[in-house]
């Protein structure tokens, strides 16, 4: 089964409250190639970014405006990740903003109908149950080098899921199957 890790970033921090998504991305995880195969986009949210969300993505509603709608995207979005095994950290807060775009495109389908959802910070927590799984906490902790970031981003937040997840693998595959959804 392939892969891939996923981000998002968002207009605030509830779906239920009317935010939306600015940016998605998705890596597959690729074995002996340096390239990775990506899905990514920014989007325009139809509504403002709230200031605080705004100062931890660094996108702004001017960057966003002219950006594609999230129903002009879904498609790819759905083939790239189709049947795929999906790493999200914290995956119900990108999950209920996922869902939350598909409802409102008329949809009666959540992500997990088009793949399986593994959500790596249970994964962490599971692991290390005392210490901090912010995905920070667990680059420190797996020596993952993630000062290439400087805000946060759906992109960069996903190839640095991806290598977070590489590190704690070896550690993992006994528990994966009792802790995904």
């Amino acid at each position: 089964m392939r892969k891939i890790f996923l981000d998002t970033e968002t207009t605030g921090i509830s779906a239920k409250g009317g935010h939306r998504i600015v940016e998605i991305a998705a890596i597959e995880e690729l074995k002996e190639t340096t390239s990775r195969n990506y899905f990514h986009s920014y989007v325009n949210p139809e509504r403002e970014i709230d200031s605080h969300a705004e100062a931890v993505h660094g996108i702004s509603d001017n960057y966003v405006k002219d950006k594609p709608l999230f129903s002009e995207i879904v498609e790819d979005f759905i083939r790239f990740i189709y049947g795929a095994e999906v790493f999200i950290h914290n995956s119900p807060f990108d999950e209920s903003f996922i869902n939350n775009e598909l409802k409102l495109m008329g949809f009666n389908k959540t992500l997990d109908s088009f793949c399986k959802v593994t959500d790596t910070l249970r994964i962490a927590k599971k692991l290390h149950p005392k210490d901090s799984n912010s995905l920070d906490a667990l680059c420190a902790r797996y020596s993952v080098d993630d000062s290439a970031r400087t805000v946060h981003g759906a992109l960069i937040d996903a190839e640095i899921l991806a290598r977070v997840y590489s590190k704690m693998k070896p550690n993992t595959y006994r528990q994966v199957e009792t802790i995904s959804h």
